[in-house]
């Protein structure tokens, strides 16, 4: 692996040594990442086992995808004093050290995001502990999303090919998200859409009646009203209509037992494991469930 590593690239008929690091996003990069970090949950581990007692044990909890981590505890000195020192020490003997600017501890109070959602706990007097764990997209990629629709209806010129675009890409959107408290937010998402495409055909036909603007581009699909469509220009018996982001339903996945979903004898698992709980179908061994942070949180006692 260090001699392949070391071995330089050719670009464009270019040699390049490679004597240091990964590129930036390259593909290798979380490889290299989970190869290099590979025994972190054991330190994070050994770093509060001499807490523990016949009545008590520290409630750390570790977890991580390729360099973003998060670990979560029932008490701040345990990070502060424990855990941290030993993530340092880790990192210092494979040359790296922790992101500053990306490492903070909080609480679940003030929440935290983590790979795309945010996790916080909210007053809820209707519970018997008063308070309750959400977990909903990250408010900055819901804004991002917005902005990336507006500009794809901005720059379109045929509905058929704007179809084909917003389609992908809200489809991959709602299917990441739709694990979480989303629903508001697919709404929301499904309403800015609408008001888009609205004005987007109005420009298109200055001075064209309502009615007719809705007829040409809307139609009625089962208990749907409204529904952009698109016609293929090289196919007109091709159709395409716009996903409903809005109605996306929402799925909760339990947790995973002690199960590999990339060895063969625990195919039965998650066979089982696809059917009750009503997923996407999908090959057992391309499924992966991990969520993961750059920042440390501390965990609130009784809130998750």
């Amino acid at each position: 692996m260090a001699k392949w590593l070391k071995a330089g690239v050719v670009e464009f008929g270019n040699f390049r040594p490679t004597d240091i690091g990964v590129p930036q996003g390259g593909i290798i990069s979380p490889v290299i990442s989970n190869m290099a970090l590979d025994g972190m949950a054991k330190v994070i581990e050994d770093s509060v086992k001499h807490l523990r007692t016949k009545r008590y044990a520290p409630k750390v909890y570790f977890v991580r995808f390729a360099d973003d981590f998060v670990v979560t505890a029932d008490k701040r000195e345990f990070l502060t004093e424990n855990v941290i020192p030993a993530i340092e020490g880790f990192l210092a003997e494979r040359g790296v050290h922790l992101s500053k600017e990306k490492t903070r501890i909080v609480t679940l109070l003030n929440g935290f995001d983590f790979v795309g959602f945010n996790f916080r706990v909210y007053l809820d007097h209707s519970r018997e502990s008063g308070q309750i764990l959400l977990i909903k997209p990250k408010t900055q990629n819901v804004v991002d999303a917005r902005r990336k629709i507006s500009k794809m209806v901005k720059k379109a010129h045929d509905p058929f090919q704007l179809i084909l675009q917003l389609n992908a890409y809200l489809r991959g959107w709602a299917y990441y998200y739709r694990i979480s408290i989303a629903k508001r937010m697919f709404t929301a998402l499904g309403a800015h859409l609408w008001l888009v495409l609205w004005n987007w055909v109005k420009r298109r036909h200055r001075g064209m009646p309502r009615r007719e603007l809705l007829q040409l581009y809307f139609k009625t699909l089962g208990d749907r009203n409204y529904v952009f469509f698109g016609v293929n220009p090289e196919n007109p018996e091709q159709e395409l209509t716009l996903y409903d982001i809005a109605n996306t339903p929402i799925v909760r996945y339990g947790m995973i037992t002690n199960c590999n979903p990339y060895l063969p004898e625990n195919y039965e698992y998650f066979q089982k494991r696809v059917k009750s709980q009503t997923l996407v179908p999908t090959a057992w061994n391309n499924f992966f469930g991990i969520t993961s942070t750059s920042r440390f949180c501390e965990k609130v006692m009784g809130c998750v």
